[in-house]
Formats: structure tokens, sequence, C-alpha cells
């Protein structure tokens, strides 16, 4: 259990109730169902496991970091967050084919990336962006954040609430590393936590507000 593991609320602890200003019962009761990102995990003392924290404002119609449950884990399903590759890597080649079994990628569009990119695309032609390669254009005089910064739109809007069930939350980049300009692009399409990688770095954002188990592709 991680910061970004994505979870359903499947059960509340028993021993919950509603105090006159703190209806924590009542809160827990209208999150059951619900599908959140991790915040944090933190351990407590006497408790026998680390609790999850997980933002839910949203759930009575205010921001989500506005009100916080801390859970533990028998009471979450975890389910596999939904992440996208983007590689900036103009000479990734051959790798490319590996790291599509975890999951889509949309690659920077070079002679190398795209000679493998149309093999996979032979191989299976119905093979959608969902699950598929993309490539992208970039100017050969940018550089790998520029060219990050520019697709990033592209790429939330494949990928993003208006297009998947649910949408990613989790955006993996290699080829380029953390900088205040990436993060203050990141932070206009909900991304808030950052790691760096051995290739580059990850970003994870909450589930979308606008974002409900209901919507469909």
């Amino acid at each position: 259990m991680k910061a970004g593991d994505v979870v359903k609320l499947v059960g509340i602890p028993p021993n919950l109730s509603d105090a006159e200003d703190l209806p924590t019962r009542t809160l827990f009761e209208k999150c059951v169902g619900r599908v959140f990102v991790i915040a944090d995990v933190e351990s407590v003392e006497g408790m026998p496991t680390p609790l999850a924290r997980l933002d839910v404002g949203d759930v009575i119609g205010q921001e989500p970091w506005k009100h916080t449950i801390w859970v533990e884990p028998e009471y979450l399903q975890f389910i596999d967050p939904y992440r996208v590759f983007v590689v900036l890597d103009r000479e990734y080649g051959e790798q490319l084919s590996q790291l599509l079994e975890k999951s889509p990628v949309w690659i920077v569009d070079t002679p190398k990336n795209r000679a493998v990119a149309q093999s996979i695309w032979s191989a299976d032609a119905s093979r959608s962006h969902f699950v598929g390669v993309t490539t992208f254009k970039a100017r050969d005089d940018s550089s790998p954040e520029d060219a990050l910064i520019h697709e990033l739109e592209t790429i939330d809007l494949h990928h993003g609430v208006y297009s998947a069930n649910p949408p990613y939350t989790v955006l993996e980049v290699i080829g380029t590393g953390i900088s205040d300009r990436v993060k203050e692009t990141f932070a206009e399409f909900g991304f808030d936590q950052f790691e760096p990688t051995s290739e580059g770095f990850r970003a994870i954002r909450p589930l979308p507000k606008d974002w409900s188990p209901d919507r469909r592709r």
C-alpha cells in the first residue's frame, strides 16, 4: 500500500460513530463504494498496520483535501491505477515493445521509434490507444521537457476523464526530469505528487473531481 494506489472503500470500521461536530461515521457511509487515490500512508501508534489517508471532500461537494479519512487496508479494495508512459528518448527503439506490456505508451516520433511502433501496429491493427502505442511529433530542436509540456494536453484528452473509465492518474515519463516548470504545468492537470525514477519521473494525481464510476468510455 502506497500513495498513488487507487482503492475502493468497501467497509466501515465497527467502532466508528458520529460526534456533534465530527460526523465521522456518516462521512464513511457516504464514501463506501466510491473510488479514491491514496494520498498518504502513515503508521499510527497502537495500530497493527499503517493507515491509508483518503481525501474525500468531493463526496460532500467540497474540495477533496478539505475532508480526510484514515482507513485500515482491510476496508479497501485495491484497483490497478491507470497509468500512461510518455517516452521522450529519440533513440528508445526496441525497448518500446517491452514497455508496452505494462501500459499504453506515447512516444516521440523519430525514425527509430516509429519503426518499432509500426511493427506493433502491423501485428495488431485493432489495438486502441488505451492499450497501444501512440507517436507524437516534436521539433528537432525541442528539448525533451518542451516536447512533454507541449503534448501533455493531448495525452490528457485521450486518457482523462472524458475518454477513459477510470481516467489515468499516473504518468510515467522517460527522458526528462522534474523541474519547477514541469511541476507548474502538470499542476494545471491536477498532478500534485512527483517521484524521480531511474529514467525520468512519475507524476501522480487524485481522480478528477468530475469523474464518477458510472462514467463510461
